[in-house]
């Protein structure tokens, strides 16, 4: 997430842009998603490529309105065998952090 770079410890008040790439010559399909109070949260991805999945995610909720808490946001990605037989489990990554009440 861009706004955990500059402070890895902070919290999240306002934003929240998730930055992400998946690569592989086999790539199939990618999701992100948000697990929280009043979740599932859903993300859209921007187009892909042959390949690639990568950039900045688009969530449809307001940040504000999430309770304060803390979230976890796991992105999945599968792979496809040349052999076209079977698809092996995704492979994932998640990373949590909490929404605190912004400062005034």
């Amino acid at each position: 997430m861009l706004q955990l770079q500059a402070a890895g410890c902070a919290g999240i008040s306002s934003g929240l842009d998730v930055l992400f790439t998946a690569s592989h010559p086999n790539l199939g399909t990618v999701s992100l998603s948000m697990a929280g109070p009043g979740g599932p949260y859903g993300f859209t991805l921007p187009p892909a490529v042959p390949g690639e999945r990568f950039g900045t995610a688009t969530n449809g909720f307001v940040i504000g309105n999430l309770a304060d808490c803390a979230y976890i946001i796991t992105v999945s990605a599968s792979l496809l065998l040349t052999t076209g037989d079977s698809i092996p489990n995704p492979v994932y990554d998640q990373i949590g952090f909490c929404k605190e009440v912004a400062l005034r």
